[in-house]
């Protein structure tokens, strides 16, 4: 008979990878799978998650009880925002089972991200000419995901394996985010580079951080010599992906689109994408936060706008180092979502409430900084 942190082990192992593969098919089969075995895990936590529900029940209600008044008035607009509630209501449910978890989720993402990277590797060798420049990802897997779907599994992988790093060891994931910007550079990326490129800012600014004196001016030194040295080839790289178009890009016609069919009511209850371009992109505004607004409203956008402050002053509070670390990188995750809906809400949301976990408590960590 399996011992229970084996059983926990191979349920985690089952639902965070059927969740990745969900959110990227929206495929019925995938998302069954991720629900039960993430109800297992829910069942067998729901003692810790009473608790926990328990303990914040008025910071709870606080953001969840102007969304649900708010349901009626959107429902008549979109049906799908009850299916929206519930979803964000139950990936908080399960993220407290993942903090629970924490280590089993670190070894998870960890192997998993070096799998998937192997796969994208052996792939790109396979396929090497068969495919245009920048369309090497493009069918990686099956015609209906694209390359941003291959990117952005690695690099929420990416994020996740970088932030545990730093709480759980105080270490830094050099190898995992370099790999990360080749996947994206791969996949003619231009928001996905970006916040590759911002992780591995992140972990220098961790590495110095950690570093005496006079090894921060020898780290520097070397960080600036090598960046003259490489500048051509970043040159070539900015020239061959979709950064030398700047902020050129559909994304900022849809936002200014939807701003304008904003008016008194729909400020509130949130917009129609019917009239827009976004209609014409299979109403994917490719924007995290005009989707959080079109689904939920005002309220929702504010209090994910609510959500930075929080962190700061937490962190601040409690002099926590490793914790600003995991702050900055989270206001990066934020970031990219202004070019990709990766949450609010999706099943990602799962991963964004555990960072915001990670990033509050300092107990977790297994070695002192």
């Amino acid at each position: 008979m399996l011992k229970i942190s084996n059983l926990n082990f191979i349920l985690m192992s089952f639902t965070i990878p059927s969740m990745f593969f969900a959110f990227l098919y929206m495929d019925i089969f995938f998302l069954f799978i991720f629900l039960l075995f993430s109800l297992f895990l829910i069942y067998m936590d729901r003692g810790l998650i009473f608790v926990l529900l328990k303990k914040n029940r008025y910071l709870l209600l606080y953001s969840i009880l102007p969304i649900a008044i708010s349901l009626p008035f959107v429902v008549f607009r979109n049906h799908s925002t009850i299916f929206y509630f519930i979803l964000n209501l139950y990936c908080l449910m399960v993220s407290f089972s993942f903090y629970k978890r924490i280590f089993d989720v670190y070894v998870i993402t960890k192997y998993l991200f070096y799998i998937f990277a192997l796969c994208i590797l052996v792939y790109l060798y396979f396929t090497h000419g068969r495919y245009p420049q920048g369309y090497q990802l493009e069918y990686m897997f099956g015609s209906n995901i694209g390359a941003n779907g291959v990117t952005t599994f690695a690099s929420i992988l990416c994020f996740l394996y970088t932030i545990l790093s730093f709480r759980l060891f105080h270490e830094t994931s050099f190898l995992p985010c370099v790999i990360n910007l080749y996947i994206s550079y791969e996949g003619y990326g231009r928001g996905s580079i970006i916040f590759a490129l911002m992780l591995i800012v992140i972990n220098f600014i961790f590495l110095l951080l950690k570093l005496k004196t006079h090894k921060r001016i020898f780290i520097l030194l070397s960080a600036v010599i090598s960046i003259l040295c490489f500048t051509p080839y970043l040159h070539e790289i900015y020239l061959n992906t979709k950064l030398v178009a700047g902020l050129d890009s559909p994304r900022i016609e849809m936002f200014v689109q939807y701003v304008d069919a904003i008016d008194a009511y729909n400020l509130f209850f949130g917009a129609p994408y019917e009239g827009t371009i976004i209609a014409e992109f299979n109403n994917n505004p490719h924007i995290s936060y005009i989707r959080a607004h079109h689904i939920f409203g005002l309220y929702y956008i504010m209090l994910i706008a609510l959500v930075p402050f929080v962190l700061f002053s937490r962190v601040v509070r409690n002099h926590d180092g490793v914790g600003l670390i995991v702050f900055i990188a989270i206001l990066a995750l934020l970031l990219r979502c202004a070019s990709e809906p990766l949450l609010f809400p999706t099943l990602f949301d799962t991963f964004f409430f555990l960072a915001l976990y990670v990033c509050c408590d300092k107990n977790l960590s297994t070695r002192g900084y």
